[in-house]
Parts: C-alpha cells; structure tokens; sequence
C-alpha cells in the first residue's frame, strides 16, 4: 500500500461530533483518509481498506483542550507498519497498519465530506495550511514542521532544542 503524510492547522472555540476536517471518503466505513470530530471534542484520523469496516485504523490525537481559539496543528502519517498520530508536533497515537491508502477517484474535501452521495458534515471553523505528502514523514519532520509553522515569524532566540538533528545553523 501507500504511504502518506497529512497536516492541518485548525483553531475552534466548539465541536460538533461528524464533523469532517478533510476527508476523501464514500460512508463512515469507506474512507481512503479522513481527519474528523468525535463525540467528545475530540479530533481522529481514519483510514480504511474497504467499505464495509472489515479493516480500518482510527487513532485520536488527544486535543482535549483545544477549544481554545488558538491555532492547534494535526498530522498524522500513513508507513508501511503503522499510522501514527500528532498534535502541535508530539506524537499521540499508533495503530498497526500494512494496508497503506486505498485508491479511490473520490474527491479529498476540506473542512465537509462527501457521505451518501452529498457534500455533508462541514467543519465550520478556521482550517490552514492543509498539506497531503505522499510518503510517511518522520517525527523529526513533523516536530520540524509544526515548529515552522509556530514560529514562522521567528520572534524569539531559537536554541539547539528549536532544532531536529537534522537541521542545525552553520555559525
């Protein structure tokens, strides 16, 4: 299967459970992909193999308390093993996961859904900065990201812990 990664920054002062962030999916059990509300508040990323609910992966990541009408960011990546979980860049969740993402011809909708035939479910709140990759980012990568997408007008003094590994200033 096929390996991706998805990021979204949201900021909601209230949720409504169904509502969908974005989505590419036919019904509740058919979704090559969707990031959307829970009951509680909560937000989720679903992935399925088929219709049905025969086999799926769903993992929360852990936003209670950010209802805050503050800028939160959600990623999740898809590998060849696992589909994993992030808020604000820290991993949340994981869930065993060989099936990659579904092909499907559905459109990916952001902030409603395409569930029974009608574009639904709409998430009336503010959504920014959606990125779909088609390969399963690191957590380095998603911390970097996030960091970038916080700081990205660089007010404070950054530090070697601003930094993955990966990057490190030249001076």
């Amino acid at each position: 299967g096929s390996q991706a990664s998805f990021s979204v920054w949201i900021k909601t002062t209230t949720t409504t459970n169904g509502q969908r962030v974005l989505a590419k999916e036919t019904s509740d059990w058919d979704a090559p992909f969707t990031i959307y509300t829970g009951g509680a508040g909560d937000f989720y990323f679903f992935t399925s193999k088929s219709a049905g609910g025969n086999a799926y992966c769903q993992v929360t990541f852990d936003t209670s308390g950010t209802n805050d009408n503050k800028w939160h960011n959600l990623a999740a990546t898809v590998s060849t093993t696992t589909v994993t979980s992030y808020l604000d860049g820290i991993q949340k969740n994981t869930c065993a996961w060989t099936n990659g993402i579904k092909s499907s011809t559905e459109n990916t909708l952001i902030g409603a859904t395409k569930y029974t035939g009608s574009v639904n479910r709409y998430f009336t709140v503010a959504i920014d900065e959606v990125k779909i990759d088609n390969v399963a980012r690191t957590a380095d990568e998603i911390a970097e990201a996030y960091r970038a997408g916080r700081d990205h007008r660089i007010s404070k003094t950054l530090g070697t812990s601003d930094l993955s590994a990966r990057t490190k200033f030249p001076f």
